[in-house]
């Protein structure tokens, strides 16, 4: 591996798209983090570290353990935290190598060069119907069938090609998105920030609404008729090389300065993690989910590229029997307890008493409700997340982001005012 000369001005880029990307207050949850961290204390945790980006601005001046159940998240964290410079030339002589071994990837490359030039019927046929992982091709997905079906099914070196290919990517992209894995995976030292430039790739690669993995786009409207002008875009994408993106990727992560401070990462459930927080602990950083929406749904194709694994096809109930789910979910998806109605205030009050037991500060991040939606969209409201703080702490205030307006709180005085921002950090010690 050639070790490359930092690039400090990189170590702000965004490792893949986000919901709730905490980007744009790095500096105040800093911030917020200095002020009120308990003296001798140094330890700063990062709980739900999702992308990584917070855990690495803390890490600038403190040292940092990076915790999330999500493999992915793990990944990400460990290319920000512990960067390695990895050469590109390594990859390319295994993409190579790969192609001579697997005769295959030519002619599919091929196939679905004339296909994309076709009309915009063939990329929506891919969209709907292309996974080779279901086996309900159209007529025109034949010829990938022969050339590739039997080759990639069981195998977890072509996960993406055979699961997600056609539908989130075009099948070349899929299949480079594969190639770049396993070879990351055959690295030592640099095995993670190779990895994240893979997952890097696939999320900015994604053809979808808002390049996540929630579910595939829907080519056509209620009528039937092609959404030409969406289309359009998707073809353009799917146009693009997945291994050029890679290489940019790979060399971003590599460019990466050293962390100030140690920085760890983890793969580990929030409870496990909090039972055994160190007592050099100073402050712990929390960004939970406080929707319904499982962030697990939107990720699900990054966490089985990170894993290598093969995760089969959860299932969804209709009318008319049950069906794969649409988005073509893993089996064992993450749902996480903060995401559930009925557990979300066991789970905020487990996390605001192992927090306190050991006497130290939590900065939580969180959405109020905007005065336009439904208070069904949190699982759990600002008053009521507040209260379950100053029964655990003594001193409890909300911080309004990114204007840092303050409303403070006691255990007297424990109804929040209306706050009409989109963000807010509750602080307590």
């Amino acid at each position: 591996m050639v070790r490359q000369t930092p690039d400090k001005a990189l170590t702000g880029f965004r490792p893949i798209q986000y919901l709730g990307s905490k980007w744009r207050m790095l500096d105040h949850i800093a911030e917020a983090i200095d002020r009120v961290a308990p003296p001798r204390r140094s330890l700063m945790v990062d709980l739900f570290t999702g992308t990584g980006v917070v855990a690495r601005r803390i890490a600038e001046q403190h040292p940092v353990l990076a915790t999330d159940i999500q493999e992915y998240s793990r990944v990400l964290a460990s290319a920000l935290l512990s960067p390695v410079a990895v050469d590109i030339r390594s990859f390319l002589d295994y993409l190579r190598e790969t192609r001579k071994a697997n005769e295959w990837m030519g002619d599919l490359s091929a196939w679905e060069a004339r296909r994309l030039n076709q009309t915009l019927d063939a990329t929506a046929d891919d969209i709907e119907s292309g996974s080779l992982a279901l086996g309900g091709w159209s007529r025109d997905h034949t010829q990938v069938r022969e050339l590739v079906a039997e080759v990639t099914r069981g195998r977890t070196d072509w996960t993406t090609l055979h699961y997600y290919g056609g539908v989130y990517f075009s099948y070349a992209q899929a299949m480079h998105i594969d190639v770049a894995a396993s070879w990351a995976r055959s690295l030592g030292r640099g095995r993670d920030t190779a990895l994240a430039a893979a997952l890097s790739t696939a999320s900015e690669l994604v053809s979808s609404v808002g390049s996540h993995f929630a579910q595939p786009l829907r080519p056509r409207d209620a009528s039937g008729q092609l959404k030409s002008r969406q289309l359009a875009g998707v073809r353009s994408l799917r146009l693009i090389s997945a291994s050029e993106i890679f290489a940019t990727k790979l060399n971003q992560f590599s460019r990466l300065a050293p962390t100030a401070s140690q920085a760890r990462t983890v793969k580990a459930d929030f409870r496990d993690t909090l039972k055994d927080l160190s007592p050099s602990t100073a402050v712990v950083y929390a960004d939970p989910p406080y929707t319904r929406d499982h962030y697990s749904r939107f990720y699900h194709v990054l966490e089985t590229l990170a894993l290598g694994d093969d995760p089969g096809i959860s299932t969804m109930r209709l009318k008319d029997g049950t069906h794969p789910s649409r988005g073509l979910y893993r089996l064992d998806r993450h749902q996480s307890p903060f995401s559930i109605v009925s557990e979300a205030p066991r789970a905020f009050a487990e996390l605001f008493d192992d927090v306190s037991r050991i006497g130290a500060s939590l900065v939580l991040s969180y959405s109020p409700i905007p005065k336009n939606e439904k208070p069904r969209a949190r699982v759990i409201e600002l008053p009521e997340l507040v209260a379950l703080a100053g029964e655990r702490f003594t001193s409890v205030e909300v911080v309004s982001a990114p204007g840092l307006k303050h409303s403070k709180f006691n255990a007297s005085r424990l109804n929040a005012p209306a706050v009409n921002e989109a963000e807010v950090l509750i602080i307590a010690s």
